[in-house]
């Protein structure tokens, strides 16, 4: 599912379903929402679609949520989510699954994070779970990664072009790890790890998507999605499906804008194969360095041992997918 506000006049937010890379008709969610909606989209253990998005009415901000139960076809009306009146009342929501039901994890009075979660039959009470204080370039991304142990929810941020991760073990949250320079983060959960997608700043109006796998302790080194530097930004991806992970993004430095997907394989599980090598090129030799490039017929770690003699006895440091 890919939802999404467009028509700057109107402010609507739509909803398309993609269907093995078949992207289908465009559905109208939620109407002049003002602003930027920022939705976002979850499905719970019912098959339930909810979506909570930003409105601006009467001079202040707020978090609606929505729902359907027959795939998209229609919505229930709106409801606000967020507890306050005040100017920020709340902002920028993101949702998961936490015990199968949805939870929504905003800002509000530009002081703290507001979490409310649903049980099956109601939303709980609005409650604080990070204070934080503001940063104008802040865009929020929040997971459910229950088979961590002790991490119940997951969370990154950007402020002041950097990528920052906190994880929550159900009563506090963790201090903040910095994961990388950029923008636009978004998390996503395959079941055993987390991810976190982001844009890099190349140059004026050039950006391009990275990605780096979090396994429970570190987040292991980057890997570059796309390289041609066409302003990628606003990156959403959603949990593992059939064993890869879905994400879109919108291209483009002046509108129209458009609005590209793509998939990252997973390997399987149990995997005991190794990778095939292949393409194997010596780009560049000098007196202290060479620069040697290959592929691989699956996502793979990698790890190159190296040296002045047969024996090597040098090794670089694991490079994980």
């Amino acid at each position: 599912y890919l939802v999404y506000q467009a028509n700057k006049d109107s402010h609507n937010i739509f909803l398309r379903k993609i269907v093995n890379l078949i992207v289908g008709n465009e559905g109208t969610v939620a109407t002049n929402v003002q602003d930027f909606g920022m939705p976002s989209i979850i499905k719970d253990k019912d098959d339930r679609l909810w979506i909570a998005y930003q409105a601006y009415i009467g001079g202040k901000y707020s978090i609606h949520i929505t729902s359907s139960t027959d795939d998209g076809q229609v919505w229930a009306s709106s409801s606000q989510l967020s507890a306050t009146s005040t100017t920020y009342g709340g902002y920028r929501p993101a949702l998961t699954l936490y015990n199968d039901y949805p939870a929504c994890i905003y800002y509000y009075d530009r002081l703290a994070w507001a979490l409310r979660y649903y049980d099956g039959n109601s939303w709980s009470v609005e409650r604080d779970v990070a204070p934080y204080a503001w940063v104008s370039s802040t865009l929020f991304s929040v997971v459910s990664s229950g088979s961590i142990p002790n991490q119940h929810l997951q969370a990154v941020f950007n402020a002041n072009d950097n990528i920052y991760h906190y994880r929550y073990d159900g009563a506090t949250w963790s201090t903040s790890v910095n994961i990388s320079k950029g923008y636009w983060p978004r998390l996503t959960y395959d079941g055993q790890n987390v991810w976190c997608f982001w844009s890099k700043k190349e140059g004026t109006n050039s950006y391009n998507i990275l990605y780096s796998k979090f396994a429970g302790t570190t987040w292991g080194t980057p890997t570059q999605l796309t390289y041609d530097g066409l302003n990628h930004k606003y990156i959403t991806c959603a949990d593992m499906s059939k064993n890869y992970l879905p994400l879109a993004w919108t291209e483009g430095s002046n509108a129209p804008y458009r609005v590209r997907f793509d998939k990252i394989v997973l390997p399987p599980e149990g995997d005991t194969t190794p990778p095939v090598i292949s393409n194997v090129i010596i780009a560049s030799v000098s007196d202290t360095a060479v620069v040697i490039s290959y592929l691989t017929d699956e996502l793979a770690d990698s790890q190159i041992e190296y040296g002045l003699t047969p024996s090597y006895g040098s090794i670089t440091s694991l490079n994980q997918v």
